[in-house]
């Protein structure tokens, strides 16, 4: 160890005796340890940044499927308490759906929230550092407990975290709820990337704007969101009972959905079960694998812009151990090994590799702060992830700056280490020039073939892009401007609902400029998609499954409004609008 110190304080005093060799080297390694650092930092948010959740080998995620095109679905409530009760593989199982509010103060402000299941913190094992939970009396009835946990982020924003936050009342979209608890800094939802800010009862429902996945059956006789068994929202988990396995687990809920195929074929005649492990789930078992396919190229990617830093780098090194060839000769005269010689070059290479990475982790420091928080409103609810340097990303960036001093450090040393003592010494060694000159130039030719590679990427991505951005969409964007409003989230019934909407096209229609406006329930190429299937006379056999198609609701002059052109038979009528006639 005193050796190595030796060793690295020497290249320190090398490192400032070149102030302009040890910035261009620097900068290269900060650019390559930086760029790759900021990525992995993207990763970790997205994929690896651990959350609450204690115990998540015995979590399984438990899904309803429709058919094989759409095997991971969410869950009914009448679905769910059968397997609540009939499934004694689990030791609790719990079910959530994400929803929107509005919370009224000075500042009212749109919030996302989830409805739960009482047992919902401790299904998951969370446990909240202020006040309580739910109790299973609080989720009973429909409507008739407004309590909230909220989260730590809206306690600190919206209350400074007042710790006597507990008790107190807070209105959301109407309805006065009291503040049992406060849940920890860590746990903002199950889903990474959809931050929650409040948790209400399931019973509450009702009295907010559901947000999330939703699969429905036809002809299902139920009246609300609660008791239609055909209509699936909700997202279910159960932990394992003790001594009870997966295979226990998934046995006993495809048990459960047979006899549901029995004894209500309306609305679960196709319904199947999907039991995965929660540890393999980070977003959804269709959705993850995507996920991680982009993250490996993405990684490969930055990884060919760092090997080309440390090619860059090395031919650095390699010219400056040509000109301290005549030194390391000397060193060898008196006695100094190879391998003597190799660790005082990579010392000094791991010195240079730590500048470089203490720089780069100040770039992705500073691009995590940029991209930490972004969030887009194309999707229905906000999207967020927390990208910051954690222990994580700092492991990492250690790693790559160990592997980059031996990337760069190894060649230069291995060539350095071996000189001809007696020839260098009286100036005539030719030999040792010309090989060094040959590994400069295989590493400049790598450079150029991995800068090839990484330019041929980048031409034919934009080449994609710019083809991406000439498509033909199928209707006219120019001009054309959006509102979007939930009257129901500001309590609104649908009578009333639909005088507003009908004076607010009047007036729109009114103002200068305006040649057409109407009603969509969302869109054009917006994410959230409503799923129907079709039953073509002719073309379907009667017991058939039917066609998978989005549909939209829209008033009339839409396709004037976007400009889609009818390319046969005519749009629809105001008349045909207000009378709900069934035209498409």
């Amino acid at each position: 160890m005193t050796g190595f110190v030796r060793d690295v304080k020497t290249g320190v005093r090398q490192l400032i005796r070149r102030p302009g060799f040890t910035a261009a080297a620097a900068a290269s390694l900060a650019l390559g340890i930086g760029i790759n650092t900021t990525l992995f930092s993207v990763v970790n948010g997205v994929l690896l940044r651990d959350d609450a959740i204690a115990g998540r080998e015995r979590l399984v995620e438990i899904y309803s499927g429709i058919n094989e095109d759409y095997p991971q679905l969410t869950t009914s409530w009448p679905d769910y308490l059968d397997i609540r009760d009939g499934a004694d593989a689990f030791s609790a199982v719990t079910a959530s759906a994400y929803v929107r509010g509005i919370l009224s103060g000075d500042r009212p402000q749109l919030v996302t929230g989830e409805v739960v299941t009482a047992n919902y913190f401790d299904v998951l094992g969370v446990r909240l550092p202020l006040g309580r939970g739910f109790l299973e009396s609080e989720n009973a009835v429909p409507n008739a407990s407004a309590v909230a946990v909220i989260g730590h982020g809206l306690w600190q924003r919206r209350f400074g975290g007042d710790a006597s936050i507990v008790g107190r009342i807070i209105e959301l979209s109407g309805t006065t709820y009291t503040v049992l608890g406060v849940a920890p800094a860590r746990f903002t939802g199950t889903i990474p990337g959809i931050p929650v800010d409040v948790w209400v009862p399931t019973m509450m429902v009702g009295r907010l704007v559901f947000s999330g996945v939703q699969a429905s059956a036809d002809e299902d006789p139920g009246q609300t969101r609660l008791e239609r068994r055909g209509t699936r929202w909700l997202f279910v988990k159960g932990r394992l009972a003790e001594g009870r396995t997966l295979a226990d687990a998934r046995a006993q809920v495809e048990a459960i959905y047979a006899r549901n195929r029995d004894a209500y074929p309306v609305t679960n005649e196709k319904v199947t079960a999907s039991v995965v492990p929660a540890a393999s789930v980070r977003f959804h078992p269709l959705l993850d694998g995507y996920i991680r396919q982009a993250s490996v190229g993405l990684m490969a990617a930055v990884g060919l812009v760092l090997l080309i830093a440390c090619a860059n780098v090395a031919n650095l090194m390699l010219g400056r151990a040509v000109a301290r060839r005549r030194e390391f000769a000397i060193r060898s005269a008196l006695g100094a090994g190879r391998g003597r010689l190799v660790r005082q070059l990579l010392s000094e290479g791991l010195v240079l590799a730590s500048l470089g990475g203490a720089l780069g982790v100040l770039v992705a420091w500073w691009a995590g702060r940029a991209l930490s928080g972004f969030g887009t409103d194309v999707f229905p609810i906000p999207v967020s992830f927390d990208f910051s340097i954690d222990r994580t990303v700092l492991a990492f960036a250690a790693l790559a700056s160990l592997g980059t001093a031996v990337l760069f450090g190894l060649v230069p040393a291995w060539s350095a280490s071996r000189p001809d003592v007696v020839e260098t010494l009286k100036g005539t060694s030719p030999g040792a020039a010309r090989g060094s000159a040959a590994l400069g130039n295989i590493l400049v030719g790598g450079q150029l073939a991995l800068s090839l590679v990484l330019l041929v990427a980048g031409a034919l991505l934009g080449r994609g892009l710019l083809a991406a951005e000439g498509t033909d969409i199928g209707f006219d964007p120019t001009n054309v401007s959006s509102l979007q409003f939930n009257l129901q989230m500001n309590g609104y019934d649908a009578a009333r609902a639909t005088v507003l909407r009908e004076e607010a096209l009047r007036a729109i229609r009114g103002l200068p400029g305006v040649v057409a406006a109407s009603t969509a329930s969302r869109l054009p190429l917006a994410p959230d998609i409503n799923a129907d299937s079709i039953l073509v006379p002719g073309h379907h056999e009667p017991d058939a499954d039917g066609t998978i198609i989005d549909t939209v609701s829209v008033g009339a002059d839409y396709f004037d409004a976007v400009g889609v052109p009818i390319v046969a038979g005519r749009a629809f009528t105001a008349g045909e609008v207000a009378q709900q006639r069934r035209v498409a």
